[in-house]
C-alpha cells in the first residue's frame, strides 16, 4: 500500500500549482519585466521611426513649396525685366542660368539643409552629453568651435569666388 507523498516527507511543502513556488514567482516577475522592457523599447523604436519619416516628409514638402515660390518670383522678375536686359543677354543664356539655378536649388538644397540640421542637432547632443560627463571639456570645445568658425568663414569666401569664376567661364 502506497502512502501519499505528503506523509512520507512531512518537512517538505508540496503544491500542485507551480505559481505558488517562491522561486517561480521571482523568475516569472523577471521574465515579465524583460518582456515589458522589450515591449517599451520596441514601441519607442517604432514611434521614433514613424516620427522621423513624418519629419522628412514635411521637411521636403516645405522645401517644395519654397522652390515653387522662388520659381514664381524668379519668373516674375524675368517677365518684368527691362528690354535692355534681353538685348544684352541672349535668351539661351537666360534660360540656361534660370534652369541651372532652379535645378541646383531643387536637387541639392533640400538634402543639404536636412543634413545640416541633422548634423547640428546630433553635434549639440554629443557636446551636451560630453560636457555633462566632464566639465573640463568646455574650454577645448569652445576653442574648437571658434577655430571651426574661422575656417568656415575662409571656406565660404573661397567657395563663392570659385562659383563666381565657374559662372563667368561657362558663358
Amino acid at each position: 500500500m502506497t502512502r501519499p507523498i505528503e506523509e512520507e516527507y512531512p518537512d517538505q511543502h508540496f503544491t500542485s500549482n507551480i505559481t505558488e513556488i517562491p522561486e517561480y514567482k521571482e523568475i516569472s516577475s523577471i521574465v515579465s519585466q524583460k518582456q515589458f522592457y522589450i515591449l517599451v523599447y520596441s514601441v519607442l523604436v517604432v514611434v521614433i521611426a514613424f516620427a522621423t519619416n513624418i519629419n522628412c516628409a514635411y521637411f521636403f514638402r516645405y522645401c517644395m513649396r519654397i522652390s515653387i515660390n522662388v520659381h514664381n518670383k524668379m519668373f516674375g522678375s524675368l517677365v518684368r525685366a527691362p528690354v535692355k536686359f534681353y538685348d544684352e543677354n541672349p535668351s539661351g543664356r537666360v534660360m540656361n542660368r534660370f534652369t541651372k539655378d532652379l535645378c541646383s536649388m531643387d536637387e541639392s538644397l533640400p538634402s543639404a539643409c536636412f543634413d545640416v540640421i541633422t548634423i547640428l542637432l546630433v553635434m549639440l547632443g554629443v557636446i551636451f552629453v560630453v560636457i555633462l560627463s566632464n566639465l573640463y571639456v568646455i574650454v577645448p570645445s569652445t576653442l574648437l568651435v571658434v577655430s571651426l568658425w574661422i575656417i568656415r568663414r575662409y571656406y565660404i569666401q573661397t567657395a563663392r569666388d570659385v562659383k563666381r569664376i565657374e559662372a563667368i567661364s561657362t558663358f
